[in-house]
């Protein structure tokens, strides 16, 4: 999975610009819109991040970067509730194009975390 450099995304509701340089965001926290912790970033794709949670036996997640609603420099937020994470993103394998443009169908509409965003 290639890494991709800064990336220009949008917050849900204001629409402010939101630049993060994906490759200083590996082994950042993941925090949900309920500021729950659901664990590290182990990867970036070019559509998404893997996210791993626990050891042993852990909790992968792919999550699209068009769910990323703020980056503070140490945690990435996501745009959606602990409970609903793990049968959104939770998987062994990559998602397939057509996985993604489902989930980009259900992206978002309002924001879950600070607005205050930092490169």
């Amino acid at each position: 999975m290639a890494k991709e450099p800064g990336v220009s995304l949008q917050t849900p509701v204001t629409h402010e610009p939101l630049h993060i340089a994906w490759e200083n965001v590996i082994h950042k926290r993941v925090m949900t819109s309920d500021s729950i912790d659901i664990g590290d970033v182990e990867r970036v794709g070019n559509e998404f991040i893997v996210v791993r949670q626990g050891v042993g036996n852990p909790t992968i997640y792919y999550i699209p970067k068009s769910f990323i609603d703020n980056y503070d420099g140490s945690c990435l937020y996501v745009a959606v509730p602990s409970g609903l994470v793990a049968g959104k993103f939770a998987r062994d394998t990559e998602p397939t194009p057509e996985e993604l443009e489902r989930l980009r169908e259900e992206q978002p509409s309002r924001p879950t975390a600070g607005s205050t965003v930092t490169e």
